[in-house]
């Protein structure tokens, strides 16, 4: 399933919430009976806010538990709402806390920019990529432990990340062959939270996923997402190094790639 930025999801719930709002009586008629069945569709609703902000990063900031009568505890597994009979009241303002977080989401959005780029546009691959080498297509799947992978980075990089001659400050996820198909959301840890914790380098200017296969592009939308909701930059920049390139970088640094797919391990 293709990944929905959290903008759109608030957009969905706010027009729950609007449908749930006919549910129930005006504020001058709270003295009415109220169906259970429709108190369980609002519990359910605000569960679902609270599960989706908690997995996205945000937080309920002025939209506070003990405003919603909910259970305060730790987990968020565990809240579950109560709900009065003065549910209009509180749907409503679900919704308007609903309408500031989307606002929010906007205004940094229009705030930031966001590039792709490719290892060749990286001063420390330009110095080692050689383009006419050709190398075997079984290298691009699933081929070489994480491990190999990262301390050949690291090598290459020397904790010293440059592009058209400046240090960039970079965030690196990196995936080995314990996935052994394409890179998704579901991959990326409990719904995609490694790519949040990423994300939350804020200080980062460049964020770089390795993967040794295909990386999906929902992986990027996640990351594009999370990055316009917590980065510190403006100009923000985002290298997906596949598994093709992950060989390229490999063989171009003097790895045997035959001996390092041969290697015991996930």
């Amino acid at each position: 399933m293709s990944y929905n930025s959290l903008k759109e999801k608030l957009i969905n719930f706010i027009k729950q919430g609007y449908f749930l709002l006919k549910l129930f009586p005006p504020s001058h008629n709270q003295s009415l009976i109220i169906n259970e069945d429709n108190n369980e569709k609002v519990n359910e609703w605000i569960k679902n806010i609270i599960d989706c902000l908690y997995f996205e990063g945000e937080e309920l900031s002025s939209f506070k538990i003990k405003n919603l009568g909910l259970l305060e505890k730790s987990n968020p597994y565990s809240v579950y709402p109560i709900i009065s009979p003065k549910s209009e009241h509180l749907i409503k303002n679900v919704i308007n806390e609903l309408i500031k977080i989307a606002e929010k989401i906007e205004f940094k959005r229009d705030n930031k920019r966001i590039i792709i780029l490719t290892i060749d546009d990286i001063d420390n691959f330009k110095k080692i990529l050689n383009d006419d080498e050709k190398i075997d297509s079984k290298y691009f799947f699933s081929a070489f432990l994480e491990d190999d992978v990262e301390n050949t980075f690291l090598e290459i990089l020397n904790n010293n990340i440059k592009i058209d001659g400046k240090r960039i400050h970079t965030a690196i996820m990196f995936k080995g062959r314990g996935i052994k198909k394409s890179l998704k959301i579901s991959n990326c840890g409990i719904n995609g939270d490694q790519l949040l914790k990423l994300a939350k380098n804020t200080t980062a200017q460049l964020f770089i996923i390795q993967h040794v296969n295909k990386i999906e592009s929902e992986v990027i939308e996640s990351l594009k997402h999370h990055l316009t909701a917590f980065s510190q930059v403006d100009n923000i920049m985002i290298c997906p190094i596949d598994g093709k390139d992950t060989a390229r970088i490999l063989a171009s640094a003097g790895k045997d790639l035959e001996g390092l797919i041969n290697k015991k391990g996930r």
